[in-house]
C-alpha cells in the first residue's frame, strides 16, 4: 500500500514521481530538519539482484543527476537496503557478495542485513534485528520512498495458464518457452 514496486512500467513511473516529489518537498523553506531527512532517504528492501541493482541506480542518479540539478538538498541524499538474510545477493559467490558491500560502502549506501520488516507506514518501516545482546529490537526507519524487491509472483493470469498447460507443471517463475 505505502511502497513502490519493480514490476512494470507503471511502477517505474510512479516511482520516478514519488522521487521528485520528495526532492521537491525538502527543498521547502518551512520543512523540518526531520522531515527533510525522512523524505531524502530512499529505502530499498530486497537484497537480491534486483533490490542491490535498484539501490546503486538510486545512489548514482543522485550523485550524477540530482546533485546538479538540486545542489542545494545533494548532500542529504541517503539509501538504505533492508536484507532479512545475513548478506546481500546470497544465491551469488563470496567474492561477489564481497564486491557488492564494499562498492556499496565506499557509494555510502547503508546495508542492514539481518532486518526483518513488520510493519509498514506512510512515513516509516518498522525493521526488527537482534541487538549485541541477542534480544529482538523493534527500529522505526523513516522514509520518503520505500521500493519493495523482494521477488516477484507470478501474475495471477500467468498462473492460470500455467495450471492448464502439463507441461509448465514444473514452472516456478513463470512461462518457460
Amino acid at each position: 500500500e505505502h511502497s513502490c514496486f519493480l514490476k512494470e512500467v507503471n511502477d517505474a513511473q510512479r516511482i520516478r514521481k514519488r522521487i521528485m516529489d520528495c526532492c521537491e518537498t525538502a527543498t521547502f523553506k518551512d520543512q523540518s530538519p526531520e522531515e527533510r531527512k525522512r523524505l531524502l532517504h530512499m529505502v530499498v528492501v530486497g537484497g537480491g539482484p534486483t533490490g542491490v541493482e535498484f539501490a546503486g541506480e538510486l545512489q548514482d542518479f543522485f550523485e550524477h543527476d540530482l546533485k546538479t540539478w538540486m545542489p542545494e538538498i545533494a548532500d542529504e541524499f541517503k539509501v538504505t537496503l533492508v536484507e532479512a538474510l545475513p548478506s546481500v545477493l546470497p544465491m551469488f559467490s563470496k567474492q561477489l557478495i564481497d564486491y557488492t558491500e564494499q562498492t556499496f560502502k565506499e557509494e555510502t549506501i547503508e546495508i542492514r542485513t539481518k532486518t526483518m520488516v513488520k510493519n509498514v507506514t506512510k512515513d516509516y518501516i518498522e525493521a526488527e534485528y537482534a541487538g549485541p545482546d541477542g534480544k529482538k529490537v523493534l527500529e522505526k526507519i523513516p522514509y520518503g520512498l520505500l521500493v519493495w524487491a523482494t521477488g516477484n509472483a507470478v501474475r495471477p493470469v500467468v498462473k492460470d495458464l500455467m495450471s492448464q498447460i502439463p507441461a509448465q507443471a514444473d514452472a516456478r517463475r513463470g512461462l518457460n518457452v
